[in-house]
């Protein structure tokens, strides 16, 4: 059984880029230990507590979204998952990569020759980017870009199958489920057969962020985009701006969504300018029933996550006014306190207005 605790966590914010290190309650989700050592059991007891908790979910397809691609239900993925089929992917994905390398630093954007095979047509790739549970390729149909994610090379196949089972079983309902809420979440994220070196193997279609609506800033890394003037900043200033994701945070406390620092980043809609939370990497359970003296602590991990994103939201030429920006943010008291106040208060108003699910 899933647990949230309360500690206190030292958290050395060199990871943060050289920032000051900070010491503040941050509730962690607690994932218990895997039952099986392998991933071939590990995937059956998985179908199995799937099953039992919601047989309707094992077949279910995931929301009917914009894109030419066929997609497949978490059943006929999981069919598909093996340790052969990720150790094939995973060598792949590496000598690719080795490839891409390898290839002129003048090119901005190297691309492999029919490196997927998707519906039975061949794709061009270009590498986007990694992290513990993806890699994320970018490819071109009909004149749209879009991202295509496969598991990371980084970790053994036993681990990157756990890892990306988890992702198949949860990441497309999350997504789905916040969207329809009216948060801020990829715009894209079905499951799409895509063979890979002959084998067929369940990858993840998403929209990448170039492509969105809103621009997006890490919660853990320098975003390089432009979204606000760093050095004319104000407390107030901040205060304002992050009302939206104020009311946001007090509705996820009210479905029972804690906070997990993966997860949380920060979007500005290109229509209204408006910030919002930017909800992704939810390859995880997302609600949990915890009791309402969790809140504050709770509230305390939203603020340190949305407000480490916000800070990021800086071009590349003015780190330093990111890594000024959120010492000051973080250390002031005051604005902190108020954060914490008004995001309880919508907390208040979520729960007797909007029914927890």
């Amino acid at each position: 059984m899933i647990t949230n605790i309360n500690i206190l966590q030292n958290i050395n914010q060199a990871n943060f880029k050289g920032r000051q290190e900070a010491k503040i309650y941050v509730p962690l989700r607690m994932t218990p230990p895997l039952k099986a050592d392998t991933f071939e059991k590990h995937l059956a007891n998985a179908e199995q507590s799937r099953v039992q908790t919601n047989p309707a979910l094992a077949n279910k397809e995931t929301e009917n979204t914009q894109h030419p691609f066929k997609k497949i239900s978490y059943n006929k993925a999981k069919n598909m998952l093996t340790v052969k089929s990720i150790t094939t992917v995973q060598e792949f994905m590496r000598s690719n990569k080795t490839k891409m390398d390898a290839l002129s630093p003048a090119d901005k954007n190297p691309v492999i020759k029919d490196m997927f095979e998707i519906d039975g047509e061949k794709y061009n790739a270009s590498f986007s980017g990694s992290g513990g549970t993806k890699n994320v390729f970018q490819i071109e149909k009909d004149g749209k870009k879009y991202a295509l994610a496969l598991p990371s090379y980084t970790d053994g196949p036993n681990a990157a199958g756990n890892k990306w089972l988890n992702v198949l079983e949860f990441e497309p309902e999350n997504t789905a489920f916040l969207r329809r809420h009216g948060f801020k979440t990829n715009d894209i994220f079905d499951i799409v057969p895509v063979k890979v070196a002959g084998v067929e193997f369940p990858a993840v279609l998403m929209k990448p962020y170039s492509e969105h609506s809103f621009e997006i800033a890490d919660t853990k890394n320098y975003s390089f985009v432009n979204l606000y003037d760093a050095e004319n900043m104000n407390s107030e200033k901040v205060i304002a701006m992050l009302q939206p994701v104020v009311k946001e945070i007090g509705r996820l406390l009210n479905f029972g969504i804690p906070p997990r620092v993966d997860c949380v980043s920060i979007c500005k809609d290109k229509d209204t300018e408006e910030f919002h939370l930017y909800l992704n990497d939810l390859d995880i359970e997302l609600m949990e029933d915890f009791p309402e003296t969790f809140i504050p602590s709770y509230i305390t991990g939203y603020i340190y996550s949305a407000v480490s994103a916000f800070c990021n939201a800086v071009p590349a030429d003015e780190r330093h006014q990111s890594d000024y920006l959120c010492n000051r943010i973080h250390s002031d008291e005051k604005l902190i306190n108020t954060l914490k106040k008004q995001i309880w208060d919508e907390y208040k108003k979520a729960k007797s207005a909007e029914p927890a699910v």
